[in-house]
């Protein structure tokens, strides 16, 4: 959990340039409470202290990306939806499944769904959902691209983002240069499927177009 000063903030600078909604959780977090549950002035001074934070670690408005002047400028603002879920383009939980987020939500309360959780069991559950995604081979090698899965509470309202499910892709076609450095063949003896990387695609590309012409050169005679 981040640790933030105690010292009272100086006098509000106009405008708060950064701000995520993750950041202002995490200081509502450090004081046990949830962003709806913050007062006013607890709320003016968590916008100090993100935009501070985000002030001092450059690489996080850069890499998420951030645009400045999208979040709250004040407890005025706090019923503005837009102005407060603003998350940016955040990466923070590599892997996702929606099948183990869904386990992973029920282990920490009995009847969590991704509709009812609250805010710190979301987050908790996308915490442990990636580090058992790190582990499992499917997801960790079929979901493209990484970060692609909620990464916020603001997001469980997106479908295509919430119910997203790395599946394997199978396909009879090989298409070397179409893969992303791995993809799977079928063996023609035991039909079982086996992983591969690019150039060993190459390879069977090749081989299977100079069957196919040899069997269109000696289809004549035949």
């Amino acid at each position: 959990m981040l640790r933030f000063s105690q010292r009272q903030p100086r006098v509000k600078q106009q405008p708060y340039q950064w701000y995520t909604r993750i950041r202002l959780f995490e200081y509502a977090r450090s004081l046990c409470k949830t962003v709806e549950e913050l007062t006013d002035e607890e709320f003016e001074r968590g916008l100090h202290v993100v935009n501070r934070y985000y002030q001092c670690h450059a690489s996080y408005r850069t890499n998420w990306p951030l645009s400045a002047g999208k979040g709250p400028q004040g407890a005025s603002d706090r019923h503005d939806p837009e102005r407060v879920n603003y998350i940016g383009t955040p990466r923070r939980h590599k892997y996702y499944s929606f099948s183990i987020f869904h386990v992973e939500l029920g282990n920490l309360r009995v009847g969590a769904t991704p509709h009812n959780a609250t805010e710190l069991e979301f987050d908790m559950a996308l915490r442990l959902t990636s580090a058992r995604g790190a582990n499992t081979a499917v997801v960790r090698n079929y979901q493209r691209p990484p970060f692609s899965g909620p990464q916020s509470i603001v997001q469980r309202d997106q479908i295509d983002i919430l119910e997203l499910e790395p599946r394997i892709r199978r396909s009879g076609v090989i298409n070397p240069g179409g893969t992303r450095g791995f993809d799977e063949v079928q063996c023609h003896i035991c039909d079982k499927w086996r992983r591969v990387d690019e150039e060993t695609l190459r390879l069977f590309q090749n081989r299977i177009l100079l069957r196919q012409q040899f069997c269109k050169t000696l289809s004549p005679f035949l």
